[in-house]
């Protein structure tokens, strides 16, 4: 770290390893939205479908403009 500006003990601008246990709603989202600003993101769910999906590039759930940020 170089001595930036720091939030919740971590530097701005730096990037995280993140696990999300729990595909739905909630967390199929945060996992998009840390994955785009470019955080490294293992998403966990127990139902096959749900991670079958996500691998395929599909939002498991239907929230508006969700699906562009599995995708990519």
């Amino acid at each position: 770290m170089t001595g930036g500006k720091r939030v919740f003990g971590v530097e701005t601008g730096s990037t995280l390893d993140v696990s999300i246990v729990g595909s739905g709603y909630v967390g199929t989202t945060v996992a998009a939205c840390l994955a785009d600003w470019g955080h490294t993101v293992t998403a966990i769910d127990l139902d096959e479908s749900i991670v079958d999906a996500i691998n395929r590039g599909e939002a498991p759930i239907h929230e508006p403009g969700l699906e562009s940020f599995v995708e990519a």
